[in-house]
């Protein structure tokens, strides 16, 4: 018997094969993607509300622009979703593909783009 998670995934005799970029960097669609720099004082603002989500089981992933991988695999993975063109700090879903460049004014807000990206990923 084939087991759900392989109906979703390229797989051969129950053995299956990630096949999206961010499966291959066990990122899952419902993360935020948190593009940022620690000298930024508008990144550091958002640091720690980016905690506290996490902390409620709302997943990030840190795009510092200084970390060569991070910013390898956001390039990688995310450049439908990230304007690295743009400026910092910048929220990404990979999901619906909604991005706020900018501080969010509030932790409500933040988490209402959180719950906006989990939404269109259980729904996908």
């Amino acid at each position: 018997m084939i087991s759900s998670e392989c109906l979703s995934n390229n797989c051969l005799n129950n053995v299956c094969v990630k096949t999206s970029c961010l499966e291959k960097y066990d990122i899952s669609e419902d993360t935020i993607a948190f593009y940022h720099l620690d000298t930024c004082p508008h990144c550091v603002k958002m640091e720690p509300w980016v905690q506290e989500l996490e902390n409620k089981g709302y997943k990030f992933l840190g795009v510092n622009v200084a970390d060569a991988e991070k910013m390898k695999i956001a390039k990688e993975c995310l450049p439908d979703v990230l304007n690295f063109n743009e400026g910092i700090p910048q929220f990404g879903c990979p999901t619906n593909k909604k991005l706020k460049i900018g501080e969010f004014m509030s932790i409500e807000d933040m988490q209402k783009f959180a719950d906006e990206c989990r939404d269109a990923a259980k729904n996908k």
